[in-house]
């Protein structure tokens, strides 16, 4: 019984994810409340909802002890989080960021503990207090003792239309005095004595915006060497539209993309590195695409929506598919046909993520 009822808390806890509306504004929901259940199931559960998004790692000694309470809200165009969790190591690498193709920016805080951070080449301590920007298009890892964070997430297209290039900040920390009044402000989304209307919302969206975008545009200012060559940033841009536009064409590719732009080779690995490389990111681009139409209910075949998605092998598209996914394109179209949804991400993290993507 204790079992049963720890598994059906579970599903409770992830439901709020499956049945997000996207036009909720500021409501508060607990996504995962860990009390109550035992430490291996919380575990598993833990992994079910944010696996999509992060690699989990709990150490043998911090297994019988996990615990985590993670609460998520939405503003308007932007999702904050409040977690308090115990020992953990949590990675979102590359294949992770090209699977589930979110593209927001990060303001982590640590509120207390500590965390070890690696990103972009940069080595760091988190104290309490301190404030790290993340880019979740690149990869980031993170070693973190018991503690409290909050985090808001921001739109890339939102961030970059006051800070253009911002994703060269990538796992910067900030410590200056206005990082410290966004903290303030962050933590108050979810101070309990604070009621916010719907009304006042906006409003504190909009502060919270103008001073994260001030914290940045002042590291570039402070430290314009780490803006560095902005061409790079613009024209991985376009030819990433380019890219969109043409996934149909399977000669895509370095030598057409060059003839395109009249680049060499070089400069088109050079601005895709971030992506892993040019050939990774049109992979992972004509497989979102198939199961966009999958999950929109596209009466084609699968071996015609991979085609027209530019895979020749079909057995390639089928191995390539469950290898980022972890569900075969047949399985996705059966349970969307059965249930209406995605089932890669219902209950899962990145599903309120997505409800605010551009």
């Amino acid at each position: 019984m204790d079992a049963l009822r720890c598994r059906r808390e579970r599903i409770l806890n992830a439901d709020f994810l499956a049945g997000l509306h996207m036009s909720q504004i500021l409501r508060r929901s607990v996504v995962f409340e860990s009390r109550g259940m035992p430490a291996a199931a919380a575990i598993e559960a833990w992994h079910d909802i944010a696996g999509n998004t992060l690699r989990i790692s709990i150490e043998e000694d911090d297994r019988d002890r996990f615990s985590l309470s993670l609460h998520a809200m939405r503003l308007d165009q932007t999702v904050a989080t409040a977690a308090q969790t115990t020992a953990q190591s949590l990675h979102r690498d590359l294949d992770r960021a090209l699977r589930d193709g979110l593209d927001q920016y990060g303001f982590f805080l640590q509120v207390t503990g500590s965390r070890l951070v690696q990103a972009n080449g940069i080595d760091a301590v988190l104290l309490p207090g301190d404030l790290q920007f993340v880019d979740m298009a690149q990869e980031d890892r993170s070693v973190a003792t018991d503690g409290r964070t909050t985090t808001l997430y921001v739109p890339r297209d939102l961030v970059e239309s006051d800070v253009p290039e911002a994703w060269r900040l990538h796992g910067t920390i900030i410590r200056s005095a206005a990082a410290r009044v966004l903290a303030n402000q962050m933590l108050s989304l979810f101070d309990p004595t604070c009621a916010w209307s719907p009304v006042m919302a906006g409003f504190m969206e909009r502060s919270l915006l103008s001073m994260a975008f001030g914290c940045l545009v002042e590291l570039q200012v402070d430290a314009p060497g780490a803006v560095g060559d902005r061409v790079d940033r613009s024209m991985r841009r376009r030819i990433e539209h380019y890219i969109e536009e043409n996934l149909a064409d399977h000669g895509l590719g370095a030598q057409q993309i060059g003839a395109e732009f009249g680049i060499s080779r070089s400069v088109i690995y050079r601005v895709f590195q971030i992506h892993a490389g040019l050939n990774r990111y049109i992979l992972g681009c004509r497989l979102r695409r198939v199961r966009r139409l999958l999950l929109a209910g596209d009466e084609r075949t699968i071996s015609e929506m991979a085609y027209a998605s530019g895979f020749v092998s079909p057995a390639y598209f089928n191995r390539e598919f469950r290898r980022t996914f972890s569900w075969t394109p047949s399985q996705v179209r059966l349970q969307q046909q059965y249930t209406g949804h995605n089932p890669v991400e219902a209950s899962s993290l990145d599903q309120l993520f997505r409800s605010v993507a551009p």
